[in-house]
């Protein structure tokens, strides 16, 4: 017990001290409590930025945590799919990590994607396609709640704008094979997935982020099955960790649960 309370509070210290990564992360957190950052450089290309705290997670999953990388026994014909990119963190991520893929990212929100636009504008690779699109179960306008940050998404009420959607099943149609799907679309996934579960024998790897809303009926297994059915293998992360978690009735970002779910083959 004490080696594990040692851990925990001396840990951080010991990141600090001996990961340089650790230590560029905390000096961007403290960088965006203090000052009011409108861009940070990335790799040495300024990066706009639409709301600090979710820049900063973003910035611990994908550059510190590296949730998106993945293993390939080649440098072509790679194929990702990032739906819900938001202002960009995830598809400049990957396209410099996998400089010969072809990477496809959609952003659904007309005002985030022109952030993504001008942040990805240095990436002058032909094999980068940015699409301002919602990926769903239909070819249609569907209506969409913007919070401005990391948050909009698909509302069955009428919301503050209107987005152009896909029928994300049949945009799979032409891929033979999918090295990446991320989908991170704020709840959607509930209906997308069954949609496009025909689709994913050709895949070798999945991130989904599950969204359980306040009052919503949950539906976490029915995703696992059909990631099951499929072949995968799968490890979860839930990213808020609450005390007394049978009588804490928190509700965090507007979900009940939300979790990571990361699925490949073996």
């Amino acid at each position: 017990m004490l080696r594990g309370l040692l851990i925990y509070f001396f840990g951080g210290l010991f990141k600090f001290i001996l990961q340089k990564d650790f230590r560029k992360l905390f000096f961007l957190g403290l960088r965006l409590v203090i000052f009011p950052v409108q861009k940070f450089r990335i790799n040495g290309q300024p990066f706009i930025i639409n709301d600090k705290l979710g820049f900063f997670w973003q910035y611990h999953e994908i550059y510190y945590r590296e949730y998106y990388r993945f293993d390939t026994t080649t440098t072509t014909s790679i194929n990702i799919i990032d739906c819900g990119a938001n202002i960009g963190l995830s598809t400049f991520w990957f396209a410099k990590h996998y400089p010969g893929a072809n990477i496809y990212s959609f952003e659904a929100d007309t005002e985030i994607f022109e952030k993504l636009k001008q942040n990805l504008a240095p990436i002058t690779s032909p094999n980068v396609h940015i699409l301002n699109q919602a990926v769903y179960v239909k070819n249609e306008k569907i209506s969409f709640l913007s919070d401005g940050k990391d948050g909009g998404m698909i509302v069955e009420s009428t919301g503050n704008n209107s987005v152009e959607a896909i029928d994300f099943s049949n945009y799979l149609d032409s891929f033979t094979n999918i090295d990446m799907l991320k989908i991170d679309i704020e709840g959607a996934e509930r209906i997308l997935i069954p949609h496009i579960a025909k689709h994913f024998p050709k895949i070798k790897n999945i991130f989904i982020e599950y969204h359980q809303r306040e009052n919503e009926t949950p539906f976490l297994a029915d995703i696992l099955q059909q990631l099951e059915n499929a072949g995968f293998t799968y490890r979860m992360e839930v990213p808020v960790k609450l005390a007394q978690p049978f009588v804490n009735k928190k509700i965090v970002n507007g979900c009940f649960l939300q979790a990571n779910i990361f699925a490949t083959r073996l």
